[in-house]
């Protein structure tokens, strides 16, 4: 009698932790709006090539991209193209040649939006599973900007993601 109701609790236990709360998958993933967003990052003036671009939203898993040589990025949550909608925190890391930044940006797998809600969800936590290496640092490689803006905690980036994707080209300059 005690091993079954054990059993009943523990079963129990299972259905509600892979339920999750609110939105049915991590951190309400079903109700997230994703958007299009990319922008340009710039160093003292010059385009910054190779830097990790990471948009931390209040709500959502988090987007990241990595410039190209002329400092433009493009935001990817998981391997969904696209940000969550809101007030995000932005990180930028960039290190010298042969460094790895905290975070990269996960671009394998088809970039639309899949119609079932189920696989949405497992997509998007590809984005949130990024958030255990978030802040960490490089591999003994020197950064090539002031480390405040590679930090979350004390970046003092942010931008409000529209559902317009129109609106979401940043524009990211960094200063010493």
């Amino acid at each position: 009698m005690v091993r079954r109701l054990l059993s009943i609790v523990c079963l129990g236990a299972i259905v509600l932790l892979n339920s999750g709360c609110g939105g049915g998958g991590p951190e309400g993933s079903s109700d997230i709006k994703l958007a299009e967003g990319g922008g340009t990052v710039t160093y003292n003036g010059s385009p910054l090539a190779g830097a990790s671009v990471t948009f931390i939203p209040a709500a959502g898993p988090i987007a990241s991209g990595t410039t190209d040589l002329s400092g433009k990025f493009k935001l990817s949550t998981g391997a969904l193209s696209g940000v969550a909608v809101g007030k995000c925190k932005v990180t930028v890391t960039a290190f010298e040649s042969g460094g790895k930044p905290a975070a990269a940006a996960v671009t394998a797998g088809p970039t639309t939006k899949p119609a079932d809600p189920e696989e949405m969800r497992k997509k998007m936590n590809l984005g949130s599973q990024m958030r255990e290496v978030e802040g960490a640092g490089a591999s003994g490689a020197k950064s090539l900007i002031p480390d405040i803006y590679g930090k979350p905690d004390k970046t003092t980036l942010s931008f409000q993601v529209e559902t317009d994707a129109a609106k979401n080209q940043f524009k990211i300059d960094l200063k010493d």
